[in-house]
């Protein structure tokens, strides 16, 4: 969603892949873009859960258990 008159997107701070809402505090601006690419970039990640134990993101979604992701670096 365009905010109006702005290059920026409504964007979700925990992404609806993985359970976030559509919810005005679950959304911030973000340059659209960056927005453009990034769930389909999510949810195709993979990342390392302990090592040598990797996961989709989109597959831990799917599971009981709740996750909690650290940005350590971006491209």
């Amino acid at each position: 969603m365009n905010i109006k008159g702005s290059n920026f997107n409504a964007d979700h701070v925990l992404e609806r892949q993985l359970g976030g809402t559509d919810t005005l505090d679950n959304l911030w601006p973000l340059d659209a873009g960056i927005n453009g690419s990034g769930g389909s970039t999510l949810h195709h990640m993979q990342v390392e859960l302990t090592p040598g134990v990797w996961s989709k993101v989109v597959d831990m979604k799917n599971t009981s258990r709740k996750y909690f992701l650290k940005v350590v670096s971006t491209l």
